[in-house]
């Protein structure tokens, strides 16, 4: 039996999938200085480095660095249990980097004293799934990211969301539309995203409802994109492609393919400039 294979299955594999990594700044801490000692300071230091070696070199600076990042995610669950178990008379919590500066929860227990540290574990997995997504390896991606989404407090976490666009981008490229189209729902609904990277899930979206047969909701999404970001020309081309294929068997002319290739369906704007709330792509090189 032969398989038909889309005009746009070639091109997703060009594809790479975005990142949105978040480095802590330099300036925070891993754990207030009461904290007790844990794997989890030692983690987010070892993290901190990772990312600002992926800011310099891209996300292939995260290669030496799977072995580490592997054992620190997988004793992950350990350390929560540690820190919740306490260190004589203090109870460490895990929290949001974005949220040391807030007063720790009460403990059940009065006679324990409260402390805070850095939980490491989210950015960990999405470093080492951003890394395995675009190398070619979505199944690692998808096991690595439902292990952080997995540990506790994940969904208050500013992580999060980077997590699930990743676990978009893996469910994409193992064409797993339906939930890929789910991933990108929920990554859509986040509050505070900033108009380029929200014009980029749109787009994203839009290549899932395209596989889908949806190509009328595709061509909304992108329409969409392209309102959000005026100068967006990757929206533009994508629709070019969807309008030129639409009714399926159309030739993509070589104008648009040979944009196709200079920026793939999906690709993240160059000119992208996060918010707070959206943390700096650290596959791209900051300038100088």
């Amino acid at each position: 039996m032969r398989y038909r294979v889309s005009p746009l299955a070639i091109v997703f594999c060009l594809l790479s999938s975005v990142a949105i990594a978040v480095d802590a700044p330099a300036a925070k801490q891993a754990a207030k200085p009461d904290a007790p000692a844990g794997p989890w300071v030692t983690d987010k230091v070892m993290v901190d480095g990772v990312a600002r070696e992926v800011r310099k070199a891209g996300i292939q600076a995260v290669a030496p660095h799977v072995a580490d990042l592997e054992t620190a995610l997988a004793g992950a669950k350990h350390s929560f249990e540690r820190a919740a178990s306490g260190d004589g008379g203090t109870i460490t919590v895990l929290v949001d980097d974005r949220k040391m500066n807030e007063a720790p929860p009460p403990a059940a227990d009065k006679t324990k004293k409260v402390v805070v540290a850095v939980n490491p574990y989210l950015e960990i997995g999405y470093f080492l799934a951003t890394y395995y997504d675009q190398s070619g390896k979505p199944d690692a991606a998808l096991r690595t990211i439902d292990t952080a989404l997995a540990l506790p407090g994940s969904d208050q976490n500013s992580h999060r969301s980077e997590l699930v666009v990743e676990r978009a981008a893996a469910l994409r490229a193992l064409k797993r539309w339906p939930e890929a189209l789910s991933a990108y729902d929920e990554a859509l609904k986040a509050e505070g995203t900033v108009a380029s990277i929200h014009a980029y899930m749109l787009r994203s979206r839009a290549m899932v409802l395209y596989e889908l047969g949806r190509k009328q909701e595709a061509t909304e999404d992108f329409r969409e994109a392209a309102k959000l970001v005026a100068d967006d020309q990757h929206a533009q081309i994508e629709l070019q492609y969807i309008e030129r294929t639409r009714d399926g068997g159309i030739k993509v002319p070589p104008d648009i393919e040979e944009k196709l290739k200079e920026a793939p369906p999906g690709t993240k704007p160059a000119n992208a400039k996060p918010a707070d709330a959206q943390p700096a792509d650290p596959t791209t090189p900051p300038k100088s």
